[in-house]
């Protein structure tokens, strides 16, 4: 055995000079999340079954003490709130009594009964999470049972279980961030002042838009506010207002202001707003906004209008707006009455353009945005087929998050507050890669990966559901592939783009010529952001070191203003879709499949897409570390998932069983080290807890061992910890 082993190794390692990249066809991503045809469904079917698959088992909850066990990571202090109130200073995130210091948080989204576990569920609860290394979370969808349906008075009993779990996180060192208004059920047509509509309404979404606009809908807005803020957590000691370890609050979640809902444009207080706001314009200038009547009908948008880049300027004005008188209010009723002081956003799901970020410049603490990648499949029809993008994440590099990178104002902490990369994608590994490495290069401040838990139902360890395609725990992969950010982002083991270029928000760009809304992304800056740091910064705000140009010069030009130079920790071929992230502490790998080849870490994965990880656990230079994390995150699905084809794009049936598999590889890995011999090298199970031991092999200064996704028969594997 130990013979076979190394001659393997040495095979491998000759062929790595000449083994070439596979690369991967690069799907349309409109045909990819697109409807499902009637022939998509038939002929040959690939079933996730068979002995291409070792089960895998997730234990959800890191072992104490095991190589994945984060809770003693640097970044998390205890309890939350130590340093003060988080306040903005910088255009970074600080604490108030840590002046000068930056700080960044990576969180999950907890939604629904979620927020509200039983006392013993929340000790369980905080105590995973700070043993995955999370140091926030969003309490989200949180409102509609904190006031037991629609409110706008709390629950005490749901209170009480948010209480304890909020009092648990912070004792781990957990902050907390949420909104004040998401999904709070069906409240009374009196309560918001106005006559009830002739359709049903949408579990209240529509009424999201009235808070901003309509003094009785914002009243009820207020009243809820006042309620939970000012509730007193007996186990903290502090009201919600009074509590220091918020790291934001977001006023409405998802309002849609530019591209409101029908039903909201036919309710007289948005058509009052409407004609009120479009006659004050065209006095102040006749001439503004041709072809827009002066009347109470607000012009016809659609969400397409937004994909598209082509809403009416006239739109965007309005939102913005609305936007600043909304923000007015509110701060002055958070801060001033109740004593909030907590960063203020909104808008985290606004469209792109130049008239809401000069609002947000005007009048928020943070920009926070949603923005998803590829692969969370988008079920239809009764029998859930959906259409998923199968493809390496940096074929094309670019997607909504890379997007999102140029929404930042160079003078505020850019925050993305939901994103996921989801099953069945079985790269969605290098999602959190991409993600942690563009967090770390563009030095933003806050990421909530959306979401650990949509209820308290799968929570259990051993238990599995068909929940959600979002939720971490049902997923082992987006549970083990946030250590890539925590390690990149949080652990601050890459460093920011030394250079950077921002966009300067003047006049021009606010009232363009055609009456289409300008973006924020030119045309050259579509992977821009990988070769240093974007965004956008208003007249008279500070560009922090960044190269400003004006807005429309960035898109009258077809090329770059100009040629950052390369970095050395962060690297991207944007052909291949391999990314090369090489940091004194961390080594991270994205690629479809082929050769991973760096200076201190070498492996081959065949024809097998994969995200390769080898971090320093200890902090120490990963050549000296006396415990290394390495993982090999490749093809991971849920036994008994049925797809039209090979080319696994198309999602039949899903696996609802609760079992989880691992397609087979055999990956060789070499380890530059400063002393080999001194290592042993042990698969873990998925919470950390050693197997049993790998045979090991050293040459030189290199230590060579076989990872194996079958560590024993029927044991399946993902992570190694190296350890002297």
């Amino acid at each position: 055995m130990h013979c076979t082993i190394r001659q393997l190794l040495l095979a491998m390692a000759v062929a790595i000079a000449s083994l070439p990249v596979v690369s991967q066809e690069v799907e349309n991503e409109t045909e990819a999340l697109g409807e499902v045809r009637p022939e998509d469904q038939k002929g040959e079917r690939f079933v996730v079954e068979g002995d291409d698959w070792v089960p895998l088992k997730y234990i959800k909850t890191p072992a104490a003490g095991g190589v994945l066990d984060f809770s003693s990571q640097p970044y998390l202090h205890r309890p939350a709130g130590k340093f003060g109130r988080v306040v903005v200073r910088n255009g970074h995130f600080e604490f108030e009594n840590l002046p000068g210091v930056p700080q960044r948080f990576y969180g999950v989204n907890l939604c629904n009964d979620a927020n509200f576990p039983d006392h013993k569920t929340a000790e369980e609860m905080a105590e995973r999470f700070s043993r995955m290394g999370y140091n926030c979370v969003r309490l989200h969808h949180h409102d509609m049972m904190l006031t037991g349906g629609k409110g706008p008075e709390i629950d005490p009993d749901a209170a009480d279980r948010m209480d304890y779990l909020v009092a648990e996180l912070i004792k781990r060192g957990i902050y907390i961030e949420s909104d004040l208004f998401v999904s709070r059920g069906k409240l009374d047509w009196k309560d918001l002042g106005v006559d009830e509509p002739s359709k049903p309404w949408r579990i209240n979404y529509e009424v999201k838009a009235l808070f901003t606009i309509h003094p009785p809908a914002f009243s009820n807005w207020c009243a809820f506010a006042r309620s939970w803020l000012t509730h007193k957590n007996p186990y903290t000691g502090r009201t919600y207002a009074e509590e220091p370890s918020w790291t934001g609050m977001s006023l409405v979640n998802e309002g849609r202001y530019v591209f409101p809902f029908e039903q909201t444009k036919e309710l007289a207080p948005f058509k009052k707003a409407w004609l009120d706001w479009i006659s004050a314009r065209r006095a102040e200038d006749p001439g503004c906004y041709p072809g827009i009547p002066v009347s109470d009908r607000y012009p016809k948008v659609a969400y397409a209008d937004m994909e598209n880049c082509t809403l009416p300027q006239v739109c965007c004005d309005f939102a913005a707006d609305m936007q600043r008188a909304f923000l007015k209010r509110a701060r002055s009723f958070l801060v001033g009455e109740l004593g909030f002081k907590a960063p203020l956003s909104n808008e985290n799901n606004a469209s792109d353009n130049v008239a809401i970020s000069l609002a947000r410049s005007d009048a928020y603490d943070y920009v926070e945005v949603h923005a998803y990648g590829g692969g969370q499949g988008r079920e239809e029809g009764p029998n859930k087929v959906c259409r998923v993008p199968n493809r390496n994440v940096f074929l094309p590099a670019h997607d909504r998050v890379t997007e999102s990178s140029w929404r930042r104002l160079a003078d505020k902490p850019f925050s993305i507050t939901e994103t996921s990369y989801g099953q069945p994608n079985p790269h969605r590994a290098g999602g959190y890669a991409k993600l942690g490495a563009l967090a770390a290069f563009q030095d933003w401040g806050s990421i909530f990966h959306f979401a650990y838990a949509h209820g308290l139902k799968n929570f259990p360890e051993g238990k599995f559901g068909g929940g959600p395609r979002f939720d971490i725990q049902q997923d082992p992969v987006k549970a083990l592939a946030d250590k890539i950010p925590f390690l990149l982002f949080l652990r601050r083991d890459l460093k920011p783009a030394p250079e950077g270029v921002a966009l300067v928000l003047d006049e021009e760009a606010l009232h363009p010529k055609s009456g289409v809304g300008a973006g924020s992304m030119p045309a050259w800056g579509t992977n821009f952001m990988w070769r240093c740091r974007v965004g956008l910064v208003a007249p008279g705000h500070s560009a922090r070191g960044m190269r400003t140009i004006p807005h429309q010069k960035g898109f009258d030009k077809v090329d770059p203003p100009f040629a950052p130079a390369p970095c050395e920790e962060l690297t991207l071929d944007e052909e291949s879709g391999v990314l090369k992230v090489d940091t004194p502490r961390t080594v991270v790998g994205v690629l479809s499949g082929g050769r991973f080849d760096t200076p201190r870490v070498r492996c081959i994965l065949g024809d097998n897409p994969a995200t390769v990880v080898a971090a320093s656990v200890d902090g120490k230079r990963l050549e000296r570390s006396d415990r290394i994390l390495f993982m090999v995150l490749g093809d991971v699905q849920r036994l008994g998932e049925v797809f039209a084809n090979e080319s696994r794009t198309v999602m039949l049936k899903r696996g609802n069983n609760g079992k989880t598999v691992i397609r087979r590889m055999k990956v060789p890995v070499m380890l530059r080290l400063d002393n080999p011999s001194a290592y042993e090298v042990y698969a873990v199970d998925t919470s950390g807890a050693r197997l049993g031991k790998v045979n090991t092999e050293v040459k030189g200064n290199r230590l060579m061992f076989m990872a194996n996704t079958e560590f024993a028969p029927g044991t399946g594997v993902v992570a190694w910890e190296i350890v002297k």
